[in-house]
């Protein structure tokens, strides 16, 4: 009686074993066809480059910039985090994104510094400043040919002041930002140069600086309606909260 029970144990377990076995074999069969796979992707190199968001640097800039890191290079010996570095040292850009797709499609997602204004240092060359104060590189460029010109600002304090003038300028008065070209200081004032008869307008230091330019903007809208010869209000001194003097 005990012998058949052991037996039918036996052939009832028999099964059981034999499918716990197929399925490891297929666990073991799948998990080698993903490492081969993976090394046979591995072993590929870089089919090509995608980049986005890239608008001051071409696409041949910014591959100049990597090529010694990626040409005929396998794609497991692509170091994606010293790539990105490497961008990220270049002047116009702020930060990217590095990643290889399934396609062998080095992807490069570009974030660049935004142009807020043309600094001219000392010698009078031209360069690019953004809103965080980086200075770089001027390049000639379709979106930014508008941008406001700051001079003689040559202290981080000076160019810290000239960017908050033209930022709240563009922010809260948009009629006046407008109208204003250039930034300029002279002897402890800043002077709002404006691009219609080159009217001059001195607002001292950034104290009251709201106060100051709604005071202009109001004084400028006015004298644009009611006076055709705007040429004889070509200096302005608006150092003085609501109130601007005619020289």
């Amino acid at each position: 009686m005990n012998a058949n029970t052991d037996n039918n144990d036996i052939n009832t377990s028999l099964p059981k074993i034999k499918s716990v076995l197929i399925l490891i074999g297929i666990i073991i069969f799948f998990v080698l066809i993903s490492l081969i796979a993976n090394s046979w992707f591995n072993k590929q190199t870089i089919r090509t480059i995608n980049i986005k968001g890239n608008y001051i640097l071409t696409d041949a800039e910014i591959n100049s910039i990597i090529d010694d890191k990626i040409m005929n290079t396998e794609q497991q010996g692509l170091n994606l985090a010293d790539i990105k570095r490497t961008l990220i040292r270049n002047e116009f850009i702020e930060n990217a994104d590095v990643f290889i797709n399934s396609k062998r499609i080095l992807g490069i997602k570009i974030i660049e510094k935004v142009p807020f204004a043309i600094l001219i240092n000392k010698s009078g060359i031209p360069y690019f400043i953004d809103t965080n104060k980086n200075i770089f590189a001027y390049k000639l460029f379709n979106n930014y040919t508008d941008l406001p010109i700051i001079t003689n600002c040559n202290s981080p304090e000076q160019r810290t002041n000239a960017i908050k003038i033209l930022s709240e300028l563009q922010k809260k008065f948009p009629f006046l930002y407008a109208k204003v070209c250039e930034v300029s200081y002279d002897k402890n004032n800043y002077n709002l140069i404006l691009n219609i008869a080159d009217i001059s307008i001195n607002i001292g230091d950034i104290t009251d600086l709201d106060t100051k330019l709604a005071t202009i903007e109001s004084f400028l809208n006015n004298i644009t309606k009611l006076s055709n010869d705007i040429n004889k209000f070509r200096k302005l001194d608006a150092r003085w909260k609501n109130k601007i003097v005619v020289n």
